[in-house]
């Protein structure tokens, strides 16, 4: 199976320093929807068996946007979702510094070490987005798929997959409507490209892309 693992386009909440987690109604803004647009283009000449989304709207909107050239329904799967923050969500990253002195530096430097006050942990996101992907891979075994979903999550799966600590999560960058392509195989795991961004018309990309 050929996994494309898919980042959400990005949103004014991101730009503003705001935790967005699973809280309703925030979606692309217009840097985001071009960025969905983008990769749409990009895989338009892939041949894709399904494609896969968070339920949240950011990442159903970027995956509806990927899944149109192909004629294909997006598949919604709560496994896929992002984090659960509990209290975290909707603040911005300094009233949390001000409210959890130090949760949020300690999860950016040891996430394993962190469970978010009426929230999840990082191995518990593992765990459901992990036994999804194997889910996937017994239905989708030959096929590619794209799963449009969150950073946080993308990279707990692909620091099982390539054999990492949770506690390594933050060394991988993922940047909003970037594309990691994973083969896992009965075989094999290789990863075949990551964070690699489709540019701007007119503009150079600067993200990596191992072909």
């Amino acid at each position: 199976m050929r996994l494309y693992l898919i980042r959400h386009g990005h949103t004014a909440w991101l730009a503003e320093h705001r935790l967005q987690g699973w809280l309703p109604g925030i979606y692309l803004d217009d840097e985001g929807r071009a960025q969905a647009q983008r990769l749409a283009d990009h895989l338009a000449g892939q041949s894709l068996a399904a494609v896969y989304a968070s339920p949240l709207e950011r990442a159903v909107e970027t995956a509806t946007a990927i899944a149109r050239p192909h004629g294909l329904p997006v598949q919604v799967e709560p496994r896929l979702g992002e984090i659960r923050m509990g209290e975290l969500e909707g603040l911005y990253l300094d009233e949390i510094s001000a409210r959890y002195p130090g949760l949020w530096e300690q999860y950016r430097v040891a996430p394993d070490s962190v469970h978010f006050p009426n929230g999840e942990t990082i191995a518990e996101v593992q765990a459901r987005a992990v036994a999804w992907v194997e889910e996937a891979r017994q239905q989708h075994p030959q096929d590619t798929i794209a799963v449009v979903s969150h950073a946080d999550v993308l990279k707990a799966i692909l620091v099982h997959y390539l054999g990492m600590s949770l506690s390594h999560l933050h060394r991988l960058a993922l940047t909003t409507g970037s594309l990691t392509t994973l083969d896992l195989t009965d075989k094999a795991v290789r990863l075949l490209g990551h964070n690699f961004v489709p540019p701007a018309p007119g503009k150079e990309n600067a993200h990596v892309h191992i072909a």
